[in-house]
Parts: structure tokens; C-alpha cells; sequence
């Protein structure tokens, strides 16, 4: 198929032919051509269907080729045409001397024909006189006052007027020689009998060339009639006669012609009217179109109006955050994707060299205070995986800066937008907790040492031990070392999980419990809630592999009575801390009894 819709409107008519010529040949048979509402197939209608005269949609019928035409191609090379043409000065000398050659030929040809020939007029296709060849005042009429008109029926004298036409008709039609003898024409008071000769001519031989009569005068009784030439004695009655059903033929045919004109004229005027009506329902859809566009600006101005509502908001929001950061403690720095600044709180510049007009400039532009070398290194890597970091720096002034590194986002959990650098001072924490690591540490010596001084009670025999890991491995470990104490014996129970350490506790009801601080996606902290939210109040020790600081304190406050780690585990650090355990708990208890009955 074939689309080539409103375009050919735009060229001439031999363009448009060329143009479709080459759509025909484009198309194999049965193939279709779709073209606009204002275009047709003129001269190759007879070779395409008709499918659809209002939607000109037509199909190919024949593969027969159609001659393109001798015009040249549209895209020929203006450097072909280049090469081709002559200088200047030759084609100047070629026109002198064409057009002296010419001047001398036509000056010849003027001279022959006048004193050789008969009195002639040459007569183009629109039977209009062009030139006069001779003497034929004789045979025209004497031209009138007013306009001059050059047919040449108003030229040649009335009484002669139906035979030249007749023979000017007669040789167009037959393309042969007409010659009529005997026509009498008046020349002043005298009658004068004159024969014609007429022959048509074509400039050259294609049917679409211009062509012209050769209108002949000769006196009748001075010249003979040609041998060659067929002669008819004209009757100007029958020629009359000849000449009218000539032109009622003509008359029927332009009749005809005007009949299918007409035709056209009315399938024009419905397509118009078709096209009005269609005018019509585009001109209402445009209406219904514009009372839509003006419903969806009613709620463009709705929605712009909502819009500048949660701007107010949001600069309100601004304003507040811009508050709380400048009001916070805590140095923050928010970098975008390509590591520039794009806010940052007055607590930052203590450690980074910032002022308010840094905005949007690299992060590692800047000075610090900070002996971080690294820091730009990590802020890649927490760009590039997305996972935080979070490390202590001691300043030269003994205080403990945490800087913690994010990725943060925007909506989209995927959409990486920059990095986000908080400064903390957690000197008091640190220290605080340093110091509470030392006490702990003292006061469980002491407790150890009293214990090893003052009491002798032996522990229950055999000694109920839950021991809590999710490592085979480990939970080996821990049962060899337990069996290798000597101040007593052990009845291990073994667990993997939280849910099955607590079902083993209500049953077995244990001395004291060994948990790792690790268990499969739980923690011993969860171990602990658990038997607090069951009112199961066990001794437990925690066993961990980690070298984390802050472990000990955080476990400490969860009720954690002692912290082992994996490498110190020997029978002798086991056995105390087992001791240990048991015995704290059994003060604890006393403690809170003596608490309960001063209250009472």
C-alpha cells in the first residue's frame, strides 16, 4: 500500500502525473493507493480500481509499465549541468551567427514565397491569421472601425466565408490536402471565380505540437486545376449543408462534454457540501474541545492554586528544618551526588572550614580540623555501596568526635542522591563509659576475691547449665570446657534458637544460662526479653567473639551479669564467671527480699 495524502494539490499537473507514474510502477498488482480528499488519478485512472471514490482509496490493476516521460529527473547534479555548459563567448558567437543565418533565410524565404507562390495567409490552430503572404486584397473584407479581431472567418469575405471554413475544417479532420475550385467571391461589382487550396501541418510530429493551415488563393480563370491534387467543384449549398451537420455534430459532443461537466460539477458540489458538513462537525468538536480545555484551565487554575498552598507549606517546612539545624549540636553536611555542599549546620564548621558562601562547592576544597585522612575515600565508598560508616576521632584537645557517613535518598529507594556527614561530640559518653568499664572491671574483682575468701558453699551438684548457640562448632566448644572444670559437675542442655531455649528453661529449670551473642538473625538481648516477658528469672552469662567496646556496657544494662569472650575461654574463666553469676544473682535476691520487708 501506497499512502500519498494532500501533496500532489501542491504540483503541476505534469509533475503530478511523473509522481504517480512512478507510485503505479512502485505498487505490484492488486496493490493499493490511498490518496488526499482533494486529489485523483487524472490520465491513469483507466489503470487503478475505484475502491472508494470519497476516501480515494483505489487498487492497482494491471502490471502493465507506464512511460515516466521524457522530463528530465528532479534531483539532476547542478555540477552535470556545470560540466556541460559552454562558456560565455562561444555561446555569444553561436547566437550572432544562428541569428544572421536565421535573419538571411526568413529575409529568402519572405522573397520567394511572395513573388512564387499564390496569395496565402497562414493560419494557427485557433484559426487565427498569423502572416500574409501576397496580394489577397482581393478576398478580405475591408477592416472596420473599432477593435480589430484576427479570426480568420471575420477576415475573408463573407461571400467565401463557408467555404474556408469548411476546407480549413475538412483538412484538420482528414490531415490531406482540400481543394476547392469555382468559388465565386465578389471583387468590387464583378464576380470572380477563385479556387482554394488549405493543408495542415504539424511543427513536428508529436500529437501535442503546435499546427498550422496553409490558406491558398488562386484565380480561377488565370490557373488550372493541379493534376496531383484532388479538386471538388464547390456547391456552396452542399457544402452548406456539409458544414451544419458538422457543427450539430460538435454541438451534440460539447453537449455531451458539458453533460459530463456538469456531472462533475454536481459530485464536486456534494463533496463540498460533504466537506461543509464536515467543516461543521470539526467546528462543533472544536467548540466541545474549547469547553473542555476551559473545564481542564478551571482546574489548572485549581491545581496551581493547591500548588502554590503546599509551596507555602514547604517553605514553611524549609524555614522550620533551617531552625532546628541552625538550633541543633550536632555538626551535619549534605552532599550531592557529585560531592558538592548543599547545607550544612553551624556545628559543622567547628571541624570543617566552612562559611555561607561555600554552597555548591566540592567537599574537598576544604580544610578540617579532623586528623581523618580517609575521609574522602569513605564518602566514595558509602556513595558507591550505599552502606554507612561510622567511626570515633580523638581531637587534639582529648575530645571524641563520632562522624558518622549515610547515603541518603530521595522517594525512590534506588535513586542515589548524595551523602550525609553528621559530627557528633560524645566525649562524656566515651568517657563515662571507659569509666564504667574500669568500675565493673574492680568491682568484679572484688566480688571474685571476696567470693574466693569468705565463701566456701558449694554449688548445686550436678550444676543445670543452658547453653545457647547456633554454631555446632561453638556449642562443642563450650561443653568441652564446661566438662573440664573440676570445682564441679554440669548437666548441659543445649539450644539453637530462642524459642527452643525457652522451652528447655520452663522444663529443666537451669542454674544458669551460656548464650551466644549471636543466634541466627537474633541477638542475646532478644534471648533476655524473652525470659523476662516469661518470668523466668535464670543467671546468664553472654559469649561473644566481638571485640566491640560498648557491648559490655550495653549488655551490663540489659542484666547481663558477665561478658566472656570466645578467645579467653579456658575451664578456670568459666568456672569463676559461673561462680560469679550465681552468686550475684543469690545477693540480688536478698537484697530485694531485705528491700521488700523494710517497705512493708
Amino acid at each position: 500500500m501506497v499512502s500519498c495524502r494532500n501533496i500532489l494539490i501542491y504540483f503541476q499537473h505534469s509533475v503530478q502525473k511523473r509522481v504517480l507514474t512512478s507510485l503505479h510502477f512502485s505498487l505490484k498488482k492488486d496493490g493499493y493507493l490511498f490518496l488526499g480528499s482533494s486529489e485523483n488519478l487524472s490520465d491513469l485512472a483507466p489503470h487503478f480500481e475505484t475502491i472508494n471514490d470519497r476516501c480515494r482509496i483505489y487498487r492497482k490493476r494491471t502490471s502493465v509499465r507506464i512511460p515516466i516521460g521524457s522530463a528530465p529527473p528532479l534531483n539532476t547534479s547542478t555540477q552535470t549541468h556545470a560540466q556541460n555548459m559552454p562558456s560565455v563567448s562561444r555561446l555569444l558567437r553561436n547566437y550572432r551567427g544562428a541569428n544572421a543565418v536565421g535573419t538571411a533565410i526568413g529575409f529568402a524565404s519572405e522573397l520567394l514565397i511572395t513573388h512564387y507562390a499564390p496569395p496565402c495567409i497562414l493560419v494557427n490552430d485557433d484559426l487565427e491569421a498569423m502572416h500574409v503572404y501576397g496580394d489577397v486584397t482581393g478576398y478580405v473584407r475591408r477592416l472596420p472601425p473599432g477593435r480589430i479581431s484576427v479570426e480568420i472567418k471575420d477576415l475573408v469575405n463573407e461571400d467565401i466565408s463557408i467555404a474556408v471554413s469548411t476546407a480549413l475544417h475538412r483538412a484538420k479532420q482528414t490531415s490531406e490536402e482540400v481543394y476547392y475550385t469555382d468559388v465565386i467571391t465578389r471583387d468590387g461589382e464583378n464576380n470572380t471565380s477563385i479556387n482554394l487550396r488549405v493543408f495542415y501541418i504539424r511543427e513536428h510530429e508529436i500529437e501535442s505540437s503546435p499546427g498550422y493551415y496553409w490558406l491558398i488563393f488562386e484565380n480561377g480563370q488565370e490557373s488550372e486545376p493541379r493534376a496531383a491534387a484532388k479538386h471538388v467543384s464547390f456547391d456552396a449549398t452542399e457544402q452548406s449543408r456539409q458544414r451544419i451537420e458538422d457543427l450539430e455534430l460538435e454541438l451534440k459532443r460539447s453537449k455531451e462534454h458539458l453533460q459530463v461537466t456538469v456531472e462533475e460539477l454536481e459530485t464536486t458540489n456534494e463533496e463540498l457540501q460533504s466537506a461543509n458538513e464536515e467543516l461543521m462537525s470539526a467546528n462543533e468538536e472544536l467548540q466541545s474541545t474549547n469547553e473542555e480545555l476551559q473545564s481542564v484551565n478551571e482546574e489548572l487554575y485549581t491545581v496551581n492554586s493547591e500548588y502554590q498552598e503546599k509551596i507555602s507549606e514547604i517553605s514553611q517546612t524549609n524555614n522550620d528544618l533551617d531552625e532546628v539545624l541552625g538550633l541543633s549540636s550536632i555538626g551535619i553536611i549534605f552532599l550531592d551526588d557529585n560531592f558538592l555542599i548543599r547545607r550544612y549546620t553551624q556545628a559543622a564548621a567547628r571541624y570543617i572550614n566552612l562559611m555561607e558562601s561555600d554552597l555548591n562547592r566540592p567537599i574537598h576544597h576544604f580544610s578540617n580540623n579532623l586528623h581523618y585522612d580517609n575521609m574522602l575515600k569513605d564518602i566514595s565508598d558509602v556513595f558507591a555501596t550505599s552502606k554507612s560508616k561510622q567511626l570515633d576521632i580523638i581531637l587534639e584537645d582529648k575530645r571524641v568526635i563520632q562522624i558518622s557517613i549515610h547515603a541518603y535518598r530521595y522517594t525512590d529507594p534506588g535513586d542515589l542522591r548524595g551523602v550525609a556527614i553528621t559530627f557528633s561530640d560524645v566525649s562524656r559518653a566515651r568517657y563515662a563509659q571507659r569509666g564504667l568499664s574500669v568500675v565493673y572491671k574492680q568491682l568484679k574483682s572484688s566480688i571474685n576475691n571476696a567470693l574466693e575468701s569468705l565463701d566456701n558453699t558449694p554449688l548445686a551438684n550436678p550444676l543445670k547449665v543452658l547453653v545457647v548457640d547456633d554454631q555446632p562448632v561453638s556449642l562443642a566448644l563450650i561443653e568441652e570446657t564446661l566438662a573440664a572444670i573440676s570445682e564441679f559437675n554440669c548437666e548441659v542442655y543445649s539450644a539453637h534458637t530462642v524459642l527452643e531455649s525457652l522451652k528447655i528453661a520452663r522444663d529443666t529449670a537451669p542454674d544458669i544460662c551460656l548464650v551466644d551473642y549471636h543466634l541466627d538473625g537474633e541477638t542475646a538481648i532478644d534471648f533476655i526479653d524473652s525470659m523476662k516477658a516469661n518470668s523466668l528469672d535464670i543467671p546468664s552469662l553472654v559469649i561473644t567473639g566481638d571485640d566491640d567496646t560498648e557491648l559490655n556496657a550495653m549488655l551490663l544494662s540489659y542484666g547481663v551479669l558477665d561478658l566472656i569472650n570466645k578467645h579467653d575461654l579456658a575451664p578456670q574463666v568459666l568456672s569463676r564467671s559461673v561462680r560469679f553469676s550465681i552468686r550475684r544473682r543469690e545477693i540480688d535476691r536478698e537484697i530485694n527480699k531485705t528491700i521488700d520487708s523494710v517497705s512493708v
